[in-house]
C-alpha cells in the first residue's frame, strides 16, 4: 500500500496534470469536444470485480447512464460473466492491460508482454473489436504509444479525477470534486476494484452525483 503522502502526490498529478500534458501529448484523448451539447464521459478502471461491477451496473441502469469500463485481463477469470453483463447494459469495454503494471517502473519488454496478454484475453471475450486503451496509472512511454497505434487502439486519458481510491476522501468529497470540475466533454475516472476506499465510496458517490448531473442538463455518452 502506498504511503498516504505519496498517494496524495500521485492524486494531485493525476488530477491536475492533464491540463498541462494535453498540450504536449495531443494524440491522446484527454477530453472530447462535443460542440454545444453538454456531454460527459464516465469511465471505470481496474475491473471487473464480483463484488462491485454488478453494483455499478445497477446504478448506471437506474439512471440510464452509459459508461466505458477499462478492464484488466487478470480479473476476467474471476468474473467470467462480467464482459457480457457490461456489454448487455449498453456500455463499452476498453483495455487496461493484464496485470496493472506501471510503465514508468517496469522495462518495456515486460510492459509490452503484459499488454499483449491483456489484449489477447480481452479480445477473445468482447463482442466487437477493442478500440480504446488506458494505461495503468495513466503512465505511458513511447513504446506503449507505438504498441497502441500498431493495435489500432486510441489511448484515453481523462480530465476529471476525483480520487475515489484515496484514504480520507468521502463520497461527498468525490461528488463535490466531480460537479465542480466537469465541463463539456469531460472524461471522468472512477474505479472498480478491491481497494477498500473504492468499495466504500464509489457506488455511494455514483448514486449521489448522477441525478445531480442529469438535473443540471448533462448528457452521458460512451467513447
Amino acid at each position: 500500500m502506498r504511503s498516504r503522502r505519496r498517494q496524495r502526490l500521485e492524486y494531485l498529478i493525476a488530477a491536475y496534470g492533464p491540463s498541462l500534458a494535453k498540450n504536449i501529448h495531443v494524440d491522446l484523448i484527454w477530453r472530447i469536444e462535443c460542440g454545444d451539447e453538454p456531454s460527459l464521459y464516465l469511465t471505470f478502471d481496474d475491473g471487473p470485480t464480483r463484488h462491485l461491477t454488478p453494483r455499478i451496473l445497477d446504478v448506471l441502469d437506474r439512471y440510464d447512464v452509459p459508461a466505458t469500463f477499462f478492464l484488466l485481463g487478470k480479473h476476467l477469470a474471476g468474473s467470467p460473466e462480467a464482459v457480457k453483463s457490461i456489454e448487455d447494459g449498453g456500455h463499452r469495454i476498453g483495455l487496461h492491460g493484464f496485470d496493472h503494471l506501471d510503465a514508468w517502473s517496469v522495462d518495456l519488454p515486460t510492459i509490452l508482454a503484459d499488454l499483449n496478454r491483456g489484449f489477447s484475453v480481452l479480445s477473445s471475450q468482447v463482442s466487437s473489436p477493442l478500440r480504446f486503451f488506458r494505461p495503468p496509472y495513466g503512465r505511458f512511454r513511447k513504446g506503449t504509444r507505438r504498441w497502441a497505434r500498431e493495435n489500432e487502439l486510441a489511448i484515453v486519458m481523462w480530465d476529471v479525477m476525483p480520487g475515489d481510491f484515496m484514504a480520507g476522501v468521502s463520497a461527498g468529497k468525490i461528488v463535490s470534486r466531480v460537479i465542480r470540475r466537469v465541463r463539456n466533454g469531460s472524461i471522468i475516472v472512477l474505479h472498480d476494484s478491491w481497494n477498500p476506499h473504492v468499495v466504500q465510496n464509489t457506488v455511494a458517490s455514483l448514486k449521489a452525483m448522477l441525478p445531480i448531473l442529469k438535473d443540471e442538463g448533462w448528457r452521458f455518452e460512451i467513447l
